[in-house]
């Protein structure tokens, strides 16, 4: 379930890092990555300043658009079943 709150993705001890491509990215161009953890795994992505903005229903997938968003920093946050996390900042430009 998502917090809603970017400090729980930075300040989570067990926090991994997993690389986005391209980043930086021209807002409305799709983002890639590689499975955090596979299936079950949940994806939050959040503004800089803690809004969530995304949470799709299928984290497994690994292709994004940014349609829509606007040019800044974001937080994506991948929530394994075991509680691992995983993060990346994407600057979208």
């Amino acid at each position: 379930n998502p917090t809603g709150n970017a400090n729980a993705v930075e300040n989570a001890p067990e926090a991994t890092w997993t690389p986005v491509f391209p980043n930086p990215v021209t807002a409305g161009e799709a983002i890639r990555w590689t499975a955090a953890c596979g299936p079950g795994e949940h994806l939050d992505v959040f503004t800089y300043a803690g809004q969530l903005v995304e949470h799709p229903t299928a984290a497994s997938t690994s292709v994004m658009s940014t349609a829509n968003w606007e040019p800044g920093v974001y937080l994506m946050r991948w929530t394994c079943p075991s509680g691992a996390t995983r993060t990346s900042r994407l600057i979208v430009q």
